[in-house]
């Protein structure tokens, strides 16, 4: 059996990790005939996890699976047991593919997250949306609505500011964003208690602006930090900003 083909089994392996893992490594290849394996498994996967098959069909670009796609905008064939992922994330994932390759006909779920300023939109699927190409009037509409004013005014009964993954998702898009605004916010949270909300920080803040504050903000981090993870990242963030040359940190902490 071939690496690919390992790939297909492991889409319907029982460990439901697995399954998200080969879908992320197929969207990666970029195989057009990964497509059919794809669309069965967010057709029969009944969890969260299947996510990532959306954004692996959106990644191969065959817009021909978009009507297998489209009924999961309204049914997404999930257990909703997780109150952080769950039915709105899997249906926001739906959508967002379905932009990707130039269809909104699940456009309008996503306005009505965005209406709702749901943690669906706003905090999970916002780098995906905000990495979406302009296809469509529709996609640029919603594009627009995520703002740093927005991602960052968590409402009085969401936890998207305080939930590391949540936030850390928030963090990723506010690098995507780019611009001083983005970056005077992703800084604030170099210090938080998540380290991967600190890593994830790290990366973004030289996305958004590699100003000279900026890089040693992120090498005191990879030179301060008390977790591998971390230092590895803001090494990592430093030499593709051009900011350093000496991966020796990183090597080091990979040992």
């Amino acid at each position: 059996m071939t690496p690919y083909e390992l790939l297909l089994d492991a889409l319907f392996d029982p460990d439901r990790v697995v399954g998200a893992d080969a879908a992320r490594l197929l969207g990666g290849l970029g195989r057009r005939e990964a497509a059919p394996a794809l669309v069965r498994y967010v057709t029969e996967c009944r969890y969260h996890a299947k996510v990532a098959a959306f954004e692996a069909l959106a990644r191969i670009g065959d817009a021909s699976v978009c009507p297998a796609i489209r009924p999961r905008v309204d049914d997404p064939h999930v257990y909703d047991d997780w109150y952080w992922y769950g039915a709105k994330t899997v249906r926001a994932a739906a959508a967002t593919a379905l932009l990707a390759l130039g269809d909104d006909s699940g456009a309008a779920y996503l306005t009505e997250l965005a209406d709702k300023h749901d943690d669906a939109l706003y905090a999970w699927m916002a780098p995906a949306v905000l990495a979406l190409g302009d296809t469509t009037p529709a996609t640029a509409a919603i594009k627009a609505r995520l703002s740093v004013q927005s991602l960052t005014g968590a409402n009085e009964r969401s936890v998207r500011l305080s939930d590391p993954g949540r936030l850390t998702r928030v963090v990723e898009a506010l690098g995507l964003i780019g611009g001083d605004e983005a970056a005077r916010a992703i800084a604030g949270w170099l210090g938080f208690r998540s380290r991967y909300v600190r890593a994830q920080a790290a990366v973004s803040l030289l996305a958004a602006s590699s100003s000279q504050e900026n890089i040693e903000a992120v090498a005191a981090l990879r030179d301060r930090d008390g977790t591998d993870f971390v230092r590895i990242r803001a090494t990592q963030a430093l030499i593709g900003a051009g900011a350093a040359d000496d991966a020796s940190p990183l090597l080091d902490g990979a040992v």
